[in-house]
Order: C-alpha cells, then structure tokens, then sequence
C-alpha cells in the first residue's frame, strides 16, 4: 500500500476522499451534480431540502470513518492533520451553501453569510446523523426532516 499511496497520512486522505465523495472520480464537491441541482433552485428550503437528501447518502457511508477519524486525531498528528483539512473543507462548503441561501433573500436579517455558514456547518455535522439515526435509530427520513426544519428555523424568514 505504501508503493501506491507513499505514506500512511496519504493512504488515509485517499480513504476520508473517496468515502466523502463516494468515489474515486477527480471531480471537486463544489462541482459535483447536487451543488448544480442546488444551485439551480430558487427556494431556500428546497436548497436546504436537496441538500439533506445528499448528507444522508453521505453519512450513512463515511459516518464510521470520519468518527474513526475524529478519534484518532487525538492522538496522531498526520490524523489530526487530515481531521483538520476536513473541518476547513466542510466549513468552506458550507460558506458557498450560505452564500447561496443569502442569494434566495430568504435568509434572516440576523445573520450574515459567516455565521449561517457556522449553523450549517454544526447541523452537517456527522455526529448528529450518528446520534440520532445510528444510536437513537431515527429513520433516515425523519432525519433529513430534522436537518430541514432545524437549519430553516435558524437560518431563514418566516415563510408568507
């Protein structure tokens, strides 16, 4: 494995990528078919809607191996470098998904771009979809219709 991947840090980058992406295609996430099929709505929940559509497919395949990560970014440094990359990935998706709600004009005067962003990226986060779905046994749906409600009961205006 080293002959292919180098390093242990590198093999275990390859492993967090594909598992995020679900492949191995070298196709960035912001330019992936759901940001497009996102982008192209123009309702704030609806765009939060497709989006929690693609974080269940997401979490139910890397939960095991981004919590694996986070655990053994305590104690190694080149996994805790790779949890890191990972954190600043996920936050700066989640900056260009608030840009892109802000851009609906259905997001609350109260926030700003940054700190929807910073509700985004908590409610995206892994260990919510473990909590409820594998610890708590949530139907998949019931977590996508939390994910939905909670992040548009922060994030935007009243709908009418």
């Amino acid at each position: 494995m080293y002959k292919v991947f180098g390093s242990k840090q590198a093999l275990l980058s390859a492993l967090v990528d594909v598992t995020v992406a679900g492949d191995d295609e070298p196709v960035a996430l912001p330019d992936r078919q759901f940001v497009a099929e996102i982008r192209a709505l123009t309702d704030a929940r609806a765009k939060l809607d497709r989006y929690a559509r693609h974080l269940l497919h997401t979490h139910a395949r890397q939960a095991q191996v981004i919590l694996a990560l986070a655990a053994a970014a305590t104690a190694d440094p080149e996994a805790a470098a790779i949890w890191r990359k990972n954190l600043d990935d996920r936050r700066n998706g989640m900056t260009r998904f608030a840009a892109d709600l802000a851009s609906t004009g259905q997001l609350r005067p109260d926030h700003t771009v940054d700190t929807a962003a910073d509700v985004l990226w908590l409610a995206m986060d892994v260990r919510n979809y473990d909590w409820l779905v594998r610890q708590r046994g949530w139907p998949p749906e019931r977590f996508q219709r939390w994910y939905v409600d909670t992040v548009a009961a922060a994030l935007l205006t009243a709908p009418g």
